[in-house]
């Protein structure tokens, strides 16, 4: 009898003082992922011991913004998986009995090259599941040496470089655990990331936001602009 196969997943988190999050994050990926690198922007605080705790591998690397720190971390990371997924410090999956994602993987066609999945968003306790917010489908796990972060400062989304995509059946849960003072502060940070994108576009000042808005196409063509 042949054994079943599985596709192997490499994971990428980038981290900054997130020892609140990143161990729930990466033991929602035990029995997912076969390496876990966290690409750390130098925190002060327990983030890294608990992150090295749980086996994964830290790298440290100044931020600039999340784009080019993701793309550094593709560039840099000794990545062998077959998959690469990304996924934020303050999220993590949510298990079904009903998926077995490695498996599912490794019976895709070569021409797949991109994976995107739901993502649902609990704020202050309560999932956002009315007015669009969910299911929200993202483009999260892609081939090796496929996808790209693009040039943005906010909202920035993973490209295919070629092939197809499909939708997966797997929730990926967006959970921040801080309290409304830090929310607050996180959106003003927000609001300037986006002055700094709309001019940008206006002024063709960087290269790379290869996503285009259209209305009937993808949720981020959708949301872009």
């Amino acid at each position: 009898m042949n054994s079943i196969m599985h596709s192997t997943i490499t994971v990428i988190i980038l981290t900054f003082n997130e020892e609140k999050h990143i161990a729930r994050c990466i033991n929602s990926l035990k029995g997912i992922a076969n390496e876990v690198f966290i690409v750390d922007s130098f925190s002060d605080d327990n983030t890294i011991a608990i992150a090295q705790e749980l086996g994964a591998k830290v790298f440290q690397n100044p931020f600039v913004n999340h784009s080019i720190q993701f793309n550094w971390a593709l560039k840099n990371c000794p990545i062998n998986s077959e998959w690469v997924w990304r996924i934020d410090a303050d999220e993590y999956i949510e298990k079904s009995e009903s998926l077995n994602l490695n498996e599912t993987l490794n019976k895709l066609p070569a021409t797949v090259t991109g994976v995107y999945i739901k993502r649902k968003i609990i704020f202050l306790g309560k999932p956002l599941l009315h007015g669009g917010w969910y299911p929200v489908w993202h483009l999260k796990l892609w081939r090796r040496g496929k996808a790209f972060c693009e040039n943005r400062w906010k909202d920035e989304h993973m490209v295919l470089k070629e092939g197809t995509s499909v939708k997966l059946d797997c929730i990926q849960i967006d959970e921040n655990l801080n309290n409304l003072s830090w929310w607050s502060q996180k959106h003003n940070i927000y609001a300037t990331r986006k002055m700094v994108d709309l001019l940008a576009g206006k002024y063709q000042i960087f290269e790379g936001n290869t996503v285009v808005p259209k209305y009937f196409g993808t949720d981020e063509q959708k949301n872009v602009g």
